[in-house]
């Protein structure tokens, strides 16, 4: 068989219209089932690193969440040099159409769990099509009375999943390392998002509340546990990092994820520098930012939450040694919206549950999203193509619902 675009295996995945699929030749060790069932295909991811983000599925007893990457064919994963790329250990699942090498984790050397799907007969569709469904006339014009409740169910779901990550090992119940996880995700954004997590997850939150009042302590605990201080300094401010990241490491038993963190193809503010930059000085100037942020009723004052500049140095700095002209400001706008779409109203949708607070806090809610701009994604893209109306987030986050339901 002609080997096929990994363009066409992805909207196949994402849209679950394969036929079946099958752990083959053998089942890994101790599954009792012989496939795994997909719960939510996961979040395409059109930069580099692995397909898809945060997938959910189960696979005997197990429910697993995580990324997913598809191949033509098992060995391309080595041809492609996954297997020496940090930005792949978290990859749950390889699914591919022929299975014919055998894939090991980076780290662990263990087998990587591989299926193989079985494709739909006829390929067409996918090859030409759109990364949407098609929509009938009669689901246009019910779109707009149905968006408040598709993006209600969306939102219950992101608060369920974060309840679920709330029991994690690494977060042990503690608002706060969740918020802190999942702000360090979004400002990772794309190329950075996997690597930004692994660092929350290594560097634990009681770490970092003991030194709120230092704010160059706080860029040494995230710096430092980033892997960004190994290298030989090129400044005094550097050499001031290192000797603050040295202590604290031997002080708290701290470890170094060398090699996780991506510089490619990003713009000065865009850099992990700079927003590991922010995220410490997040802490500095709100150290129980889950509180500060589970109070908030607009986006606006959300925005003016997250609009912390950071240290003079990273101001004029995008990375150690390397300088900007102009001062290069806090986050962007569409940053913060964003982070305000997908943590901070998942958070506050989550504490209205948790705490019964009513349908009048979760109308605020829904209106704070509705203030949003719409997400620019090509999904939204080819929706107003096909004549739909997308005003704001709430209406693009339940166009995203609409067609995770329809694929389901």
């Amino acid at each position: 068989m002609k080997p096929i675009p990994e363009e066409v295996l992805q909207r196949i995945w994402e849209l679950r219209a394969y036929k079946k699929l099958l752990f083959e030749p053998t089942e890994p060790a101790g599954n009792t089932t012989s496939y795994p069932e997909l719960f939510h295909p996961g979040i395409r991811n059109r930069d580099a690193g692995p397909d898809f983000f945060n997938a959910k599925l189960r696979v005997g007893k197990t429910i697993l969440v995580g990324n997913v990457e598809l191949h033509y064919a098992a060995s391309e994963w080595a041809k492609h040099g996954h297997d020496s790329d940090p930005a792949y250990d978290n990859v749950i699942l390889h699914v591919v159409v022929q299975n014919d090498a055998p894939v090991r984790h980076r780290v662990t050397h263990e087998p990587l769990r591989t299926c193989r799907m079985v494709l739909p007969d006829n390929l067409a569709p996918f090859e030409k099509g759109t990364d949407t469904p098609p929509l009938t006339r009669k689901e246009a014009l019910q779109w707009k009375e149905e968006c408040t409740a598709l993006y209600q169910r969306r939102i219950t779901e992101q608060a369920r999943a974060l309840r679920e990550r709330l029991s994690s090992e690494s977060i042990d119940n503690d608002e706060g390392a969740l918020v802190r996880l999942l702000l360090l995700r979004y400002l990772g954004a794309k190329v950075n998002n996997e690597a930004f997590e692994q660092i929350a997850r290594a560097l634990p939150i009681r770490v970092v509340r003991k030194h709120t009042d230092h704010p160059d302590q706080l860029e040494a605990l995230y710096f430092g546990t980033a892997g960004l201080l190994e290298d030989a300094a090129v400044d005094d401010y550097m050499r001031h990092l290192q000797e603050e990241w040295t202590f604290l490491r031997a002080k708290y038993n701290l470890p170094t994820l060398g090699g996780v963190v991506r510089k490619l193809r990003l713009r000065p503010a865009a850099f992990p520098h700079r927003r590991l930059a922010l995220m410490a000085h997040l802490h500095y100037k709100h150290p129980s930012i889950e509180q500060q942020l589970g109070a908030v009723r607009t986006c606006s004052e959300a925005e003016k939450l997250l609009a912390v500049e950071p240290s003079e140095y990273w101001q004029y700095h995008y990375d150690f040694g390397k300088s900007s002209a102009k001062p290069l400001g806090t986050i962007s706008r569409n940053t913060a919206v964003v982070i305000i779409l997908n943590v901070v109203i998942p958070y506050l949708w989550y504490l209205a549950e948790a705490n019964s607070l009513g349908d009048a806090r979760k109308e605020e809610l829904l209106a704070m999203a509705r203030t949003l701009p719409p997400e620019t994604n090509s999904i939204v893209s080819e929706a107003r193509r096909r004549g739909l109306c997308i005003a704001n987030a709430l209406e693009s986050q339940a166009l995203l619902q609409q067609i995770a339901e329809r694929a389901h």
